[in-house]
């Protein structure tokens, strides 16, 4: 008996896996932070180095609230964009440690917020 078998891949469908996150510039490539979040609750926060004092030359970006943080030169740094995606999104700019900004002589440093659709907030802080 010859059986002939046919074989048929299935492509299943998975959810959207969508993941915020930070893009940095360095001190050989200046330019913007960017950050992108998703359709879901985002939470962006941006500080100064903790452990070096207000007079810090880090800045500290997290795209989940504060649980991870990746941190840049201050002079790397050219703008920040944060892009919320969907849902109620929050961007909060942190001083409780120092000034999160550039100075008008070293150019300043412009914050652009587009939460999208949803309610979001920019909140200052310290």
């Amino acid at each position: 008996m010859n059986a002939s078998w046919t074989i048929r891949p299935i492509v299943e469908t998975l959810e959207d896996r969508n993941l915020p996150s930070v893009t940095l510039p360095t001190l050989a490539n200046p330019g913007p932070v960017i950050m992108t979040g998703t359709d879901a609750n985002d939470s962006f926060v941006v500080r100064a180095l903790p452990s070096a004092g207000p007079t810090s030359t880090e800045l500290q970006f997290s795209d989940d609230g504060g649980d991870t943080w990746a941190t840049v030169e201050k002079a790397a740094v050219t703008g920040v964009q944060v892009y919320g995606l969907g849902g109620d999104d929050t961007l909060t700019l942190d001083f409780n440690y120092g000034f999160v900004g550039k100075t008008r002589d070293s150019g300043g440093l412009p914050v652009y917020f587009d939460g999208g659709d949803g309610s979001n907030q920019l909140v200052l802080q310290g």
